[in-house]
C-alpha cells in the first residue's frame, strides 16, 4: 500500500516539476523576444543619468541597469513558478502527510527563497559584467572560475549559515555519539561532529545529509531521524555519509557540476557570437542577453542533467558499499533503507523517469545490494 502512495506521490511531483518547467521556459522566451530585460535597463539607465545619481558614470549606471533587470527576471520566474511550487511544495506534502506548516508559513519561506534568489542574481550580474569588461569573448571562462569559487566559498559556509534557516544542536546522546565517532575513527576520518536538526514539527520527513567541506564538514541528522531509528540504524545511515567523506564526493560533485556549467557558458558566448547580431545582443553582459544566456546555459544542464545524476548514483552506491563493509550490518541497513523510504515516501521501483531524475539508485537495488553483501560482511566483536 505504502509502494502504491509513493509512486502517486512521486509521480504527481514530477508531473508538477515538469509544468513549471516549461511555465519558466514560456517566461525566458517572451521576455528574450519581447525585449523585456533590455527595456528595463535602458529605463534604469535613464533613470539613474536623469537624477545625476551617478555623475555621468555611464559604466557604472550600465552594470547597475544590469543588475536591475536580472533582478526583474528572477522575481517574474518566482513568481510565475508560485503556483506550481505551492502545489508541489505545500499542497502536494500536506495530502501526503509530509508537511504540516501552514501557507502562510510556506508563503513566507517562499517569499524568503525569492529574495536570497535575487540577492544572487544581483551578484552574478554584476559578476557577469565584470568579466564581460575585462576579458572580452572569455568572459565564461572568468565568470565560471569565479561562480564556482563562490559555491565552494557558499559550501565551506553551509555549516555556519544553516543554524540562521534552521535550529541545530549538537546530537545530545553522549552514548551514540561515542559510538559514531568510533565508527569514524574506524573509516579514517579523524573527528566527526553530528548534529540534530529540529524540523519535526513542521515536516515529517527523516533526513541525514553531509554538509561543508573539510574543518567545516558536519552529518546532520533531522530529528525525526534520530527519534524513530535505532542505534544500529543511525550508525550505517553515518556510515553511509562517511563513505561520502573518505571518497572525496562533495569535491568531486563540485568541480564535475562547475565544469558541466563552464561548458554550459561556453556555448552560450558561441551562439552569441553567430547569432548575437539578429538577436540585437552585442555583448554578454547587455541586459538583453539575460533571457538568452539563461535559456542557451540553462537549456544544456537540463539536457545534460540526466548525466550528472548517474554519476551521483555511482557515488551512492558506492557509499553503499563502503557503509555495508564498515558496519557489517546489512540488516539495520535494510530497515534504515525502509523506515526512510516510509517516512519520505520514496517509490520501491520507480519508471524508467523516475530512475533517470534520481540521484538516488532505486530502493529495490539497494536493498538487494544489502542482502547480497550481508553474508560477506562481519559484524565488529565489539564496539
Amino acid at each position: 500500500m505504502n509502494e502504491d502512495k509513493a509512486t502517486r506521490y512521486q509521480r504527481l511531483r514530477r508531473r508538477a516539476g515538469l509544468v513549471s518547467a516549461l511555465a519558466s521556459l514560456t517566461v525566458l522566451l517572451i521576455a528574450a523576444s519581447a525585449g523585456l530585460t533590455g527595456a528595463t535597463a535602458r529605463l534604469a539607465d535613464r533613470l539613474l543619468h536623469g537624477d545625476r545619481l551617478l555623475n555621468g558614470d555611464s559604466s557604472a549606471a550600465s552594470a547597475i541597469a544590469l543588475m536591475l533587470a536580472a533582478a526583474l527576471l528572477v522575481t517574474l520566474l518566482h513568481i510565475v513558478a508560485l503556483p506550481f511550487a505551492a502545489y508541489r511544495e505545500w499542497l502536494l506534502d500536506r495530502r501526503y502527510g509530509l508537511e504540516r506548516v501552514t501557507f502562510a508559513q510556506w508563503r513566507r519561506q517562499y517569499v524568503s527563497d525569492t529574495a536570497s534568489a535575487v540577492l544572487l542574481a544581483l551578484a552574478a550580474a554584476g559578476l557577469l559584467r565584470v568579466s564581460d569588461v575585462w576579458l572580452d569573448a572569455w568572459w565564461w571562462l572568468g565568470f565560471g572560475a569565479a561562480a564556482w569559487a563562490g559555491q565552494v566559498l557558499l559550501t565551506l559556509a553551509t555549516p555556519w549559515l544553516l543554524p540562521w534557516f534552521l535550529k541545530m544542536e549538537p546530537m545530545g546522546v553522549p552514548a551514540l555519539t561515542d559510538r559514531l565517532q568510533t565508527l569514524a575513527r574506524r573509516a579514517g576520518v579523524s573527528t566527526l561532529d553530528v548534529y540534530r536538526c529540529h524540523g519535526g514539527a513542521a515536516a515529517r520527513r527523516a533526513q541525514a545529509a553531509l554538509v561543508g567541506l573539510g574543518r567545516t564538514r558536519r552529518v546532520v541528522l533531522s530529528d525525526t531521524l534520530i527519534g524513530h531509528c535505532n542505534p544500529d540504524e543511525i550508525e550505517v545511515i553515518v556510515a553511509h555519509e562517511l563513505g561520502h567523506v573518505v571518497h572525496h564526493d562533495l569535491w568531486k560533485g563540485s568541480i564535475v557540476t562547475g565544469l558541466f556549467a563552464l561548458a554550459g557558458l561556453a556555448i552560450a558566448q558561441i551562439a552569441l557570437t553567430r547569432w548575437g547580431a539578429a538577436l540585437a545582443v552585442l555583448r554578454p553582459s547587455d541586459a538583453a542577453a539575460l533571457p538568452w544566456l539563461l535559456l542557451t546555459a540553462g537549456g544544456w544542464l537540463t539536457i545534460t542533467r540526466p548525466l550528472r545524476l548517474a554519476w551521483l548514483r555511482r557515488h551512492e552506491r558506492r557509499a553503499d558499499r563502503f557503509a555495508l563493509r564498515l558496519t557489517g550490518n546489512g540488516e539495520a541497513f535494510q530497515t534504515a533503507l525502509r523506515r526512510l523510504a516510509s517516512f519520505n515516501l520514496v517509490e520501491d521501483d520507480p519508471s524508467a523517469v523516475g530512475r533517470w531524475l534520481s540521484a538516488h539508485p532505486p530502493m529495490r537495488e539497494r536493498l538487494a545490494l544489502a542482502r547480497s553483501l550481508h553474508h560477506q560482511s562481519s559484524r565488529p566483536a565489539s564496539r
